[in-house]
């Protein structure tokens, strides 16, 4: 090409600093498959449930983007839980802390 200062080393020097053409790279490349889901699933110690027996729950209704939640934490656990509340009255309430205890008992507290 005529009257053009462009070098070959000007290439290969933007080669350089900005990579390879990233949508070459997109259309080119296929997806490699995911590694497995491993269940990593253990069993707690006996010991360690009956330390942790008596269980202790701090509740507290909170709203997020105008959605109620009920939040509970176990002191001792750590254990965080989040339902969504559908109406803010006592019968939901009660479901939701059903539901918890039910969560808490199929662990073994």
């Amino acid at each position: 090409i005529p009257n053009n200062h462009v070098t070959t080393s000007d290439i290969n020097l933007a080669t350089k600093t900005y990579g390879p053409d990233v949508a070459t790279l997109k259309g080119k490349t296929t997806r490699t498959n995911p590694p497995p889901v491993i269940n990593d699933l253990i069993e707690i110690p006996d010991e360690l449930i009956a330390l942790q027996e008596d269980v202790t729950i701090s509740i507290d209704g909170l709203t997020v983007n105008s959605l109620q939640l009920l939040s509970t934490i176990s002191h001792n656990l750590y254990y965080r839980t989040a339902q969504y509340v559908s109406r803010p009255i006592a019968s939901v309430y009660a479901t939701c802390m059903t539901e918890i205890m039910s969560i808490y008992k199929s662990g073994g507290f």
